[in-house]
């Protein structure tokens, strides 16, 4: 089903995710696959749609929770914070 973006909605998208399901959304490119990026079941589930098991790209809500999930220095967070939030997609090691 296509849902609009509207409060009932993403409601409606958050519990599913928080449910360890998969949500199909719109970038501005093309369409996503999202799940909690914190469930092992979860992303196994977005693997097994795709048929691979490369490591996925993650969501974050703040340049702030980077250091949670990546290894990064100084110079890279710096750059980071030039270019942030804006429509990027930044490849780190993750921890």
């Amino acid at each position: 089903m296509i849902y609009p973006a509207s409060h009932k909605y993403i409601v409606r998208a958050i519990d599913t995710l928080n449910m360890g399901d998969i949500i199909v959304y719109p970038t501005d490119t093309l369409y996503g696959f999202g799940a909690d990026a914190t469930n092992s079941k979860a992303i196994s589930k977005i693997n097994n749609i795709k048929g691979r098991t490369q490591p996925l790209s993650i969501i974050l809500l703040s340049i702030h929770d980077i250091d949670k999930y990546a290894n990064m220095d100084e110079n890279i967070k710096n750059k980071l914070q030039d270019i942030l939030p804006g429509p990027y997609t930044v490849l780190l090691p993750s921890k």
